[in-house]
């Protein structure tokens, strides 16, 4: 279910708050393409604008990539229009990531900027339901203040030990990389050793 308050927030800076300046996603593309393997499923938690998905679209047109984000209205047109492609593996869905129902469990899950924009009491349970639905997780969170139509952005704040420590309370691999932006960005890889590669078969739709 998805909370309407967090959602009509999230409408607003979309629309109203300058949100659309820059795409870190789109910035952070040669690590994620480093990263992931071209055959791997993704999910985007809190895709945002989609721009991401449009570049990776252009380089690995067979990459089957689902976003998720608690409004539609972060999309952008390219993005749009890749969900309506005939040819590309893009899909879309409106959900609050903290309650993400039946959906794939991809290989890998992409969460950028969006961890440190959630309700502080619903940290964990978002951390479980991306455990649940993707095998490995990059992440990216900042420790800066981010202020927009009165409101402040970055609702969890923590450094970079500290987000460590809860990444390590759900994936038994967590390796910290240094943001090329920022020493206030952290970006980490998190990865489930447990795992052997076993094909999920739940649909997207």
């Amino acid at each position: 279910m998805i909370d309407k308050k967090h959602q009509e927030k999230f409408k607003s800076v979309w629309n109203k708050g300058d949100y659309r300046r820059g795409s870190t996603a789109e910035r952070m593309l040669p690590l994620l393409l480093d990263v992931i393997p071209e055959e791997a499923t993704i999910n985007d938690y809190g895709c945002g604008t989609g721009r991401m998905e449009v570049e990776i679209n252009k380089i690995r047109p067979q990459q089957s990539i689902l976003m998720i984000d608690i409004t539609e209205e972060a999309l952008e047109k390219e993005a749009i229009n890749l969900l309506v492609s005939s040819t590309a593996r893009v899909f879309f869905k409106e959900m609050d990531i903290s309650d993400l129902g039946i959906i794939r469990k991809a290989h890998w899950g992409i969460c950028i900027n969006t961890l440190m924009t959630v309700q502080p009491e619903k940290l964990d349970k978002i951390l479980l339901e991306i455990k649940r639905t993707c095998e490995n997780l990059i992440v990216e969170m900042y420790d800066l203040s981010d202020k927009r139509l009165g409101m402040e952005m970055t609702t969890v704040k923590k450094n970079k030990i500290e987000w460590a420590e809860k990444l390590m309370e759900y994936w038994s691999s967590v390796s910290f990389e240094q943001s090329k932006e920022s020493k206030n960005r952290y970006i980490f890889i998190c990865k489930d050793v447990s795992v052997r590669g076993e094909e999920d078969e739940e649909a997207i739709n």
